[in-house]
This record gives structure tokens, C-alpha cells and sequence, in this order.
């Protein structure tokens, strides 16, 4: 980043690229994370196993989840979960949130 900057003639400090890239990277982790989220619960697994008998203030039955596989998430695991919290996107959130729509149309 440090290069494509100067080649633009803007000089940087490493410090301020660092600074940069942790707070993008915190930004873009803050985003995605809601979507797969969305995306592993929905390739969970529900199984049913018994609990030992003689505990009978327990039910019999209780379900236990099971990754089935890794999770992949698509533009519409994406657009959903920034239906849930569109402010996630920022200040112009509408705006942006208008992209997201548009973008998963175009899936």
C-alpha cells in the first residue's frame, strides 16, 4: 500500500498503513462476521440423543447441533444478515444497503 501510494505522490509512514490496514481489517471482520453466522446456522445439524435413564427431572430427549460441513456463505446470507442490522454498513448505511440489494438481484 505504501508503494501504490507514492506512485500517486502521497508519502505515508508505515505507522499510519498499519494503523490503516488493523482498522479496515477490524471494519471488514465487523461486517462479515454476522453473515456467517447466518450462513453456519443454517448448515447445523440437529440430533436427538437420549440422556441416561434414571435422571428423571431431565427430558428424555434433548438436541444436540452438529456442524455438517464447512459453512459457505452466499450474497443473500449477506444481504440478509444486513437486514437484520442495516446500521452495521456505517453512516450511509441506506445507501449502501441499497447496493447489497442490488448486487444479490444480480445473483
Amino acid at each position: 500500500m505504501e508503494h501504490n501510494m507514492e506512485t500517486e505522490g502521497f508519502k505515508v509512514s508505515a505507522d499510519a498503513v498499519n494503523v490503516l490496514n488493523n482498522a479496515l481489517n477490524v471494519y471488514l471482520k465487523r461486517l462479515i462476521k454476522p453473515c456467517l453466522d447466518l450462513a453456519t446456522s443454517k448448515s447445523v445439524k440437529k440430533l436427538s440423543s437420549q440422556i441416561q435413564p434414571g435422571l428423571n427431572e431431565l427430558p428424555r430427549n434433548r438436541c444436540m447441533q452438529k456442524l455438517i460441513g464447512p459453512a459457505s456463505a452466499s450474497i443473500s446470507d449477506f444481504k440478509t444478515a444486513m437486514e437484520l442490522n442495516p446500521t452495521i454498513l456505517g453512516e450511509d448505511w441506506s445507501l449502501h444497503f441499497e447496493r447489497v440489494c442490488f448486487l444479490a438481484s444480480e445473483e
